[in-house]
């Protein structure tokens, strides 16, 4: 038994030794080398092994400790990266598109036990971050459109939208502020678009929008909302003197809430809003709105004929007139055949009734009773 060990060892020498009977040499140690390339936009990561006796794996890793390929083999997720070269002493990996994220050693390495692993460090410099913003212009009871842009957003930070008094209206797709005209129209991790609906002039102002950590730009975008054309409606009357004249307006819009007024003809506020601001009796409210303003007069006479004004306590804004006119009284006089006939002979054939004189005048000279002063009617007996 002991002599088959022997033998053994000698057989073990020899399969070492050259036939000049000096040892062989041991085989070289594995060796493996790592590069990476970059142009443009792609890393090309190249791997070499000096040899690879037992036909071994080739395995590639990221910073994360993650094996990208084993062999030509994906092992992980990554859509970026591809085989681009393999065999069994080289292979090339392409990394498209890294971001800050890629930074760190990737290596690279045989599967096979004791195996030397190459490393090499990518340094992944992050582009200047911008954020762009997009306003609107739109008229009153419109819909607007705020857009947003991030170049980059690396670590997925919330992107959200403010408006002109600082308050957060969407902080990703989560909505922060209860106005229901505010909606979600677009969002991700590098653009939130949203909308207003039925704008005022209110809504009109400096929007932000930003990413939500330190250190990151803010965009500002302005909405302008156009207000709508104003108009301002007045209607009088024409009423007897002693009855109640009604003064009408109605204003098209009043974003602002301003008072609408009434004035007569000599320049005194009858109402503002609903405050009566003339020391008549005879004046009263009969409706009042932001956007309509009647009043009354009673017991009208002649004198408080004319033109009244009504329009918005604000610059710029239209005034409407109306005329408020009113009838004097009137005396209705039956004149006697005989009497028509007196003063006009050729024609006393018809009885004529008198129906308006002016409260107080003196009954006339027959002889200049003529249509055109009087308004008549030609009646039979």
């Amino acid at each position: 038994m002991a002599g088959w060990r022997q033998l053994q060892v000698q057989l073990l020498l020899m399969m070492l030794m050259d036939v000049s009977g000096r040892p062989h040499p041991s085989p070289p140690p594995i060796s493996v080398w790592i590069t990476a390339e970059i142009e443009r936009n792609l890393v090309v990561f190249i791997c070499t092994v000096s040899r690879n006796p037992e036909d071994a794996e080739i395995e590639f890793s990221n910073p994360h400790g993650k094996t990208y390929y084993f062999q030509n083999h994906r092992a992980y997720d990554d859509p970026r990266v591809y085989i681009i070269r393999w065999s069994y002493t080289a292979a090339d990996l392409l990394l498209s598109q890294p971001t800050p994220r890629d930074q760190g050693h990737y290596s690279c390495s045989l599967s096979s036990p004791d195996s030397p692993r190459a490393s090499v460090w990518l340094a992944v410099s992050a582009a200047p971050l911008s954020v762009w913003a997009t306003g609107d212009t739109v008229s009153k009871g419109d819909t607007a459109t705020l857009r947003c842009t991030v170049s980059d957003n690396p670590d997925s930070d919330s992107i959200q939208w403010s408006n002109p008094q600082g308050h957060t209206l969407y902080f990703e797709s989560v909505k922060a502020h209860t106005d229901p005209r505010v909606s979600l129209l677009h969002w991700s991790s590098t653009r939130m678009d949203i909308t207003i609906s039925r704008v005022t002039s209110r809504d009109q102002g400096l929007y932000s929008c930003s990413l939500f950590s330190l250190g990151t730009p803010t965009a500002y975008a302005s909405l302008t909302v156009r207000a709508a054309p104003l108009f301002v409606w007045a209607t009088g009357d024409t009423v007897s003197e002693g009855d109640t004249a009604t003064l009408r307006c109605t204003v098209s819009d009043n974003p602002d809430s301003d008072p609408i007024q009434w004035s007569n003809p000599h320049g005194h506020t009858l109402y503002f809003e609903s405050i009566k601001a003339l020391m008549d009796p005879r004046v009263s409210l009969l409706h009042w709105s932001s956007t309509r303003l009647d009043v009354t007069i009673s017991r009208v006479s002649t004198r408080d004929q004319g033109l009244y004004s009504c329009s918005l306590f604000s610059l710029g804004t239209p005034t409407a007139y109306a005329s408020l006119t009113v009838r004097d009284s009137t005396t209705t006089i039956t004149v006697s055949k005989t009497t028509i006939t007196a003063a006009a002979a050729d024609d006393d054939d018809g009885i004529y009734v008198i129906t308006e004189r002016r409260s107080g005048e003196s009954i006339p000279d027959l002889k200049n009773v003529t249509e055109e002063r009087y308004t008549g009617r030609q009646t039979q007996n």
